[in-house]
């Protein structure tokens, strides 16, 4: 699934999926943002409940972003943090 938004949408996004046990290997999220979040290894992070729900949805999300210099490069960073 392609996920767009900003940091806090994606976050509530795979929530949800999370909730609706999307997360358990038949999906694959690919996120995509035109920069990084402020905590690019850690973006599940917010110090709160749901934090370990959050990591757990990210380990089946893979996040593209375009480099902020680069006109073609594009760089893959897995989520396993």
């Amino acid at each position: 699934m392609l996920v767009c938004g900003e940091d806090n949408f994606v976050r509530s996004f795979l929530l949800a999926a999370h909730q609706m046990s999307m997360t358990s290997g038949n999906f694959v999220f690919l996120l995509t943002s035109e920069l990084p979040p402020e905590n690019f290894r850690t973006p599940w992070l917010r110090n709160d409940s749901m934090d370990i729900a959050a990591k757990a949805a990210y380990a089946f999300a893979l996040q593209v972003r375009q480099e902020r210099y680069r006109k073609y490069n594009v760089g893959v960073y897995f989520n396993r943090y």
